[in-house]
């Protein structure tokens, strides 16, 4: 089990803490293809396999970033806005979370620089699994923490809320929903965390 961060904007920040998302598709870094082979998600790895000589061999491995039973904190913004030292030299911080953006006066730590030991909001990696962006289920782009926007427009027979994450990530994502890139797809859940 690893302790990892989980970076997200500031609506999905809001929608894991409160448990309106619970999922969340990351793209698959060295493209992965099937076009002359196959691939196999087993172990928590996903291989490209091709057919040479009658047998398949493996070329390239791909890691998800996450496993199931890792603990992922929500990387946010933050300050510091009290640190004392006891007698015995232990430092005890005090923070301040920035949950609106608007708010004047902060010195703020940006959410990407998010240390777990300044983390307030835990989760845990319940399903690792592959699939391409565009085989997204209702359900799924649902669990996304997606509105269902655009419910008039109809992408390829999809319903309410898969338009919504076609919105979402096409506006957060250099590689497009058309492209249908190969995506780790991780399920998540709140846990409390008991910090040392």
């Amino acid at each position: 089990m690893k302790e990892r961060g989980l970076l997200l904007s500031k609506d999905l920040r809001d929608k894991s803490r409160s448990g309106e998302k619970t999922q969340t598709r990351r793209l698959i870094k060295g493209n992965p293809s099937d076009r002359h082979g196959r691939l196999d998600f087993k172990q928590g790895i996903l291989k490209q396999s091709s057919l040479i000589g009658g047998c398949w061999n493996v070329g390239k491995t791909f890691k998800p970033q996450y496993q199931v039973g890792d603990h992922l904190y929500l990387q946010e913004p933050y300050t510091v806005i009290e640190t004392n030292t006891d007698h015995a030299s232990h430092v005890w911080i005090r923070l301040k979370y920035k949950d609106d953006d608007t708010e004047s006066g902060w010195m703020r730590q940006p959410a990407i620089l998010t240390h777990k030991l300044a983390a307030r909001t835990w989760f845990e990696v319940t399903d690792v699994r592959v699939e391409r962006l565009q085989d997204i289920s209702e359900e799924d782009a649902k669990a996304e923490g997606t509105s269902p926007e655009n419910a008039e427009v109809n992408i390829m027979g999809k319903g309410a809320y898969v338009n919504g994450f076609f919105d979402l990530w096409d506006s957060t994502s250099n590689i497009k929903w058309a492209e249908n890139p190969w995506v780790f797809v991780y399920t998540y859940k709140g846990i409390t965390k008991e910090q040392n």
